[in-house]
């Protein structure tokens, strides 16, 4: 059994580190929120161009042989699995693309899905990968550089994967598969003027089509590491209040555990005691 001293030290050391859990959940409650109205305001500005290029034909993925896979992952950690539950996802995604016969290139933004993917599948690394995607603050500029760093080289298809926030306690790896020029070539031509033709484009569609693949490729990692760090921020959340709740747990029981040593230690003493009254 270890020393009281010991248990002391511990207990003390143990309840600092639930006074810092429980201060970086506040501080997540904070960001929480003000992330959450960034995601809820961006919405409305990248969703009217990312559901118009949903409503396209799908594309067979055997006919686009490459693939660049752009993992949006977060730069910090404490928050639970939701940046190895991505990293796996991807590492899934691209042997299923390569086991086809596909060629995958991958573009990390973020220093956790760096870090994760680099010992397996750091061959495939684009050479344009972002570390630190948050030290600069996200915004539509930065998701533009990273649009323009995918689009490089003229893949097949884009791949954008990120965590989706579904609620306070649940978020999901979510896979966005984007639209290319070689995607557009490689659709049918009816199915293609079908869906296209419902809108009007001025200028005409043949001048203005490639500027809005690159913005509504920007509009999706825009829109994606948006709903990535809500789900970041409610993951951290939900693991500083279960790290809280545990060095409570330990603490109570490390309390305990003194207890019953000083109470073993005090009875012993009054037992020395009485044993060397009694035998003068």
């Amino acid at each position: 059994m270890a020393s009281l001293k010991a248990i002391s030290m511990r207990m003390k050391s143990v309840s600092n580190i639930g006074k810092i859990t429980s201060a970086m959940k506040m501080v997540s409650t904070a960001k929480f929120k003000h992330d959450e109205r960034r995601w809820l305001a961006g919405k409305p500005f990248a969703d009217p161009v990312c559901n118009f290029f949903e409503k396209l034909p799908a594309i067979e993925s055997g006919s686009l042989p490459s693939t660049k896979v752009v993992v949006l992952s977060s730069d910090k950690g404490m928050c639970g699995a939701i940046n190895s539950g991505l990293a796996k996802t991807a590492r899934i995604k691209t042997l299923e693309e390569e086991q086809a016969g596909g060629q995958v290139e991958i573009l990390c933004c973020g220093s956790k899905s760096l870090s994760a993917l680099k010992r397996l599948l750091g061959d495939r690394f684009s050479p344009s990968s972002f570390e630190e995607c948050q030290a600069v603050g996200f915004n539509f500029t930065t998701a533009s550089v990273i649009a323009e760093s995918a689009l490089n080289g003229e893949p097949g298809r884009i791949s954008v994967m990120h965590n989706h926030f579904v609620s306070m306690i649940s978020y999901e790896p979510k896979d966005v598969v984007c639209y290319t020029k070689a995607a557009v070539k490689a659709a049918a031509p009816a199915d293609w003027s079908k869906a296209v033709d419902q809108y009007n484009f001025e200028p005409p569609t043949w001048e203005v089509f490639d500027d809005l693949l690159e913005f509504y490729t920007a509009c999706t990692v825009f829109r994606g590491y948006l709903d990535g760090i809500v789900s970041e921020q409610s993951a951290r959340m939900a693991a500083m209040d279960n790290a809280s709740k545990n060095s409570d747990e330990i603490v109570e029981k490390l309390t305990l555990q003194y207890n019953r040593g000083r109470q073993a230690r005090i009875t012993t003493e009054l037992c020395e005691i009485i044993a060397g009254a009694s035998a003068q």
